[in-house]
Parts: C-alpha cells; structure tokens; sequence
C-alpha cells in the first residue's frame, strides 16, 4: 500500500515477491500477455474513450477468431512488426493464444506468447479490425504472414486500448501465471 500511495495513479503495485540479485525483469520473462480493448459502439463513452480504440463500424468477431487462428503458433511475423529502426536476430515468435472476445459493446483482443515484436500486438489488432470490418477476408490472413512483408493489410491499430496484461517468469516447479 505504502508503494501505491506514492506511485501515479495508473500504475499499481498488486504483488511483491523476494527475487535473487541477479533477476532481472525483462530478460528472465518467459511469456507475456497483452489485451487490446475496442469499443464497438456507434457512440463512444466518456469513461471508455482513453482505455479503448473506438470502432463504429459493426465487427464480425467470428470472422476475426477464423484469422486470429491462423496466427497463434510459431511462425516468422515481419509482416506483423513495424521497423523501430535496428536490426533483431529474428522475427520468429511464437503465440500461444490469440482470442477475441465480446461483452456487449467491449471487444476485447487476447494476445499472449513468449515474446512480441516491436508494435506486433498494435498490428495484429489492427490487422483483426480490417477483418472483423469486412475489409479482409480471414483465410487472407495465413498468405499475409507466409509473405512476410509489411503492407497495408497490416494497419497498426492505435495506442488507446493496449495493455500489458500479465508477465510470466519461471520458478522451481513451472511458470507463474
């Protein structure tokens, strides 16, 4: 509590655990899980519009889930990463769970996998709003990332809406969720 009262109010403390010395967060995650939320409304609301990307149009989230699995696995995503300007070792990764999920008018995208690319998850979600929009058909999605080029198939969704969800790191005995 002592932690939160002095930290700004969009950050907060929820668990603290005793690491070695040497841990470090970054490199010792073995997993992370990002959700990107959509308000999928004609009008946005007050309390919604800084936390969601606003989408008037109606989406299909049926068709959105057909192309969404055809992207969780291991498979090489530089058609799904923006170039920050540096060279990477490589731009394999692998996805164990890409979902979409409705709630009434909140849609939300579930992305979690070992590792992402730089605006990875910000391209997917872009990528499943042109499907769910009609703009792509979902079996499109698979050619997509066989090409692995860039393209505009591939619009990166904007910022309001993603989160770090959860990280995962390995302890004796398995994973922490």
């Amino acid at each position: 509590m002592g932690l939160n009262a002095n930290l700004p109010e969009d950050v907060r403390v929820e668990k603290i655990t005793t690491t070695r010395a040497d841990f470090d967060a970054r490199f010792k995650a073995t997993g992370k899980e990002y959700r990107y939320f959509i308000w999928n409304n004609p009008v946005p609301t007050p309390d919604t519009r800084r936390y969601n990307t606003h989408i008037r149009h109606a989406l299909d989230v049926k068709a959105m889930n057909a192309a969404a699995a055809q992207l969780a696995g291991r498979h090489d995503f530089a058609a799904f990463c923006a170039n920050p300007g540096y060279e990477r070792a490589s731009t394999v990764r692998r996805i164990d769970v890409l979902k979409v999920v409705r709630r009434g008018p909140q849609i939300t995208i579930i992305a979690r996998g070992e590792g992402f690319l730089y605006r990875m998850v910000r391209s997917l979600a872009g990528h499943l709003i042109r499907v769910g929009m009609g703009e792509i058909p979902p079996e499109e999605t698979s050619t997509i990332l066989r090409s692995r080029t860039r393209t505009a198939h591939v619009p990166t969704a904007g910022p309001q809406g993603l989160f770090l969800w959860r990280v995962f790191y390995r302890r004796q005995g398995g994973s922490l969720p």
